[in-house]
């Protein structure tokens, strides 16, 4: 037999506390409540020797019961699988979850609006006794990618001994490439001339691997695989062979009104749309996205990266780093075969410490050898190039926020042994501003165009993709409770700027005019020339009035997200009673 699921994605009792209970489809995104509870009744639906209950995504803590077991707890954002075989009854089956949505040490952020809930699908599995835990694929290229040779592991429980693991690998239109049996679990195989995936060509192939036992089959995974080489050399990135700029947005896993639960077409929509502006890089800030992106990544051709869940998040509370560690293992095992996946990124803006550096980018490594590892940082340049070389992280990091695009300039300069990412630019500075947003692009464009002896920019995510809620900052960035820094509004419409973002990076591989070439912030040295533009009367006013708005503007922005640090209190919301009340 093949695994059968059994959706539980339906309405479930639902209560607040110990309020009244209520109906509430499953999943949901709801605002923090403090402490909430789930309950559903049902019967069993699949026919199978095992059975395992799943949960693709609770936010922020949950414990779970099922016939009166205690199955255990969940955190955030992760899948979680519990093996319910024994406890499973034909009828009346009584699961309960209770959520914990503001307390958790490893919970709410300021950084963004947070929701409570059980924000992705649940449902039983059913399977033989034979079944399949895990597959993971992975390949290496030869020197002039001509060979490539591929891997495939599986975790598999196999009680008889004649069970057998077979698989085979067919290309996009059906041609069989690969065939065989796994070994001990696990095969290597040389596929000649593969079909290289990348932003241009996303070729993906087809992996089915079954557990075969007297002839039949009871357990089949198949899913969709790809090809491709991400590495570093010198100051850049290397996509298959080729030096490439990473064009990116940092997306937030969330629509409108409907939080993190979003449908099927809200998914697809918005990864087209990031696409079509000559994106070919999503950085999923600030947590594990739902797991649908990272296959549309794959299909329409968009790498991405990962991270945890931190925010200016205290590294030194050993229960935050235990959690948020455990949430980047599960990550990493879940997303590791997708080929979309460029890197992960072990936190965001925060105080990092040596070890957390060494304990982040060992659980990557262990569990997913092939990519490489950073994190999203906004740190010192003295302190960020001591503790990321020291402790092993694989490439640099900036977040460059400033009013002057000459600011870019210092980090790409100092931090010159590695590649360089802006894992974040634009903000409130440049959010609408045209003429200001045109130039910061021009810069890096600058920045990469430059020869590995000068300061080099290997890409930049620009923040951020859309507006999305926040109620616990203030101006200039939020206005009326919602965070205004994003190319689109909360529901995917542009805003002024988000054509002069396609315009200006299209510039990347164009040969540079003199107009294009020139730039304020560039820097020359004795025995080196720069072309100008000769300006008329008009112009020149223009850029004397520039430069005097950059001067009355150099009196800094208090930095709204300090004001609210370790504060945790909503200013807007439901009022949230003490516990025990």
């Amino acid at each position: 037999m093949e695994r059968v699921k059994q959706s539980l994605n339906m309405l479930w009792d639902y209560r607040v506390g110990k309020g009244e209970w209520q109906k509430r489809e499953v999943p949901f995104s709801a605002h923090p409540v403090g402490e909430s509870e789930c309950h559903l009744r049902f019967n069993r639906e699949g026919k199978g020797n095992r059975a395992f209950l799943i949960f693709e995504g609770i936010t922020y803590a949950a414990s779970v019961v099922m016939n009166g077991e205690v199955l255990g707890d969940m955190l955030p954002y992760c899948e979680y699988c519990f093996d319910v075989t024994e406890i499973l009854r034909d009828t009346d089956n009584d699961l309960t979850v209770l959520l914990r949505d503001i307390d958790p040490v490893f919970g709410p952020s300021e950084g963004w609006e947070n929701y409570g809930g059980i924000i992705r699908p649940v449902w039983v599995e059913y399977t033989a006794d034979h079944y399949m835990t895990d597959v993971v694929w992975s390949a290496d290229l030869n020197e002039d990618f001509s060979a490539a040779t591929c891997h495939i592991r599986t975790e598999a429980v196999l009680p008889m001994a004649d069970a057998v693991l077979r698989y085979t690998l067919k290309d996009a239109i059906g041609h069989l490439c690969a065939e065989g049996t796994l070994v001990e679990g696990k095969t290597d195989f040389v596929l000649s001339y593969p079909l290289l995936w990348s932003p241009a060509m996303p070729n993906l192939y087809s992996l089915t691997v079954s557990i075969v036992v007297n002839g039949e089959c009871v357990d089949v995974d198949s899913r969709k695989v790809g090809i491709k080489s991400f590495v570093t050399k010198g100051k850049r990135f290397y996509l298959n062979g080729e030096p490439t700029f990473l064009v990116g947005v940092c997306r937030h896993d969330t629509w409108g009104d409907v939080g993190h639960t979003m449908t099927e077409k809200q998914m697809r929509y918005d990864m087209e749309m990031i696409k079509a502006q000559g994106v070919n890089y999503v950085r999923l800030v600030h947590y594990p996205h739902h797991k649908r992106i990272l296959e549309l990544a794959d299909e329409i051709g968009l790498l991405v990266s990962e991270e945890p869940g931190l925010w200016w998040s205290d590294m030194k509370n050993p229960i935050l780093c235990r959690d948020s560690l455990d949430v980047l293992k599960r990550t990493v095992i879940r997303d590791r075969s997708h080929v979309s996946l460029a890197f992960w990124l072990a936190f965001n803006e925060c105080v990092f410490t040596a070890e957390f550096i060494r304990d982040s980018g060992r659980i990557c490594r262990e569990n997913d050898p092939t990519r490489l590892v950073s994190g999203a940082n906004c740190m010192s340049i003295e302190m960020t190039k001591q503790f990321f070389t020291e402790n092993g992280f694989d490439f640099y990091t900036m977040h460059p926020y400033s009013d002057n695009p000459s600011h870019l300039w210092p980090s790409v300069t100092e931090l010159a042994d590695k590649p360089v990412l802006f894992t974040e630019w634009g903000g409130y500075m440049v959010w609408q501003n045209e003429d200001l947003f045109a130039r910061y692009v021009q810069d890096m464009v600058t920045m990469w165009r430059n020869s590995e002896d000068k300061p080099v920019l290997a890409g930049a995510s620009l923040w951020c993709w859309s507006d999305i809620y926040e109620f616990s900052r203030m101006e200039p960035a939020c206005r009326n409770g919602l965070l205004c820094e994003g190319l689109t509004d909360i529901e995917r419409r542009p805003h002024t700027h988000f054509s002069v973002f396609k315009r200006e990076f299209d510039r990347l591989y164009e040969e540079p005019s003199l107009e294009y070439a020139f730039t304020a912030t560039a820097s020359v040295t004795e025995g080196e020339w720069m072309p100008l533009v000769i300006r008329n009367e008009a112009e020149l006013d223009q850029e004397i009035a520039w430069q005097t708005m950059m001067t009355r503007c150099q009196e800094p922005v208090e930095r709204y997200y300090h004001n609210m640090k370790r504060v945790r209190h909503l200013h807007y919301g439901p009022i949230l009673q003490p516990k025990g009340l």
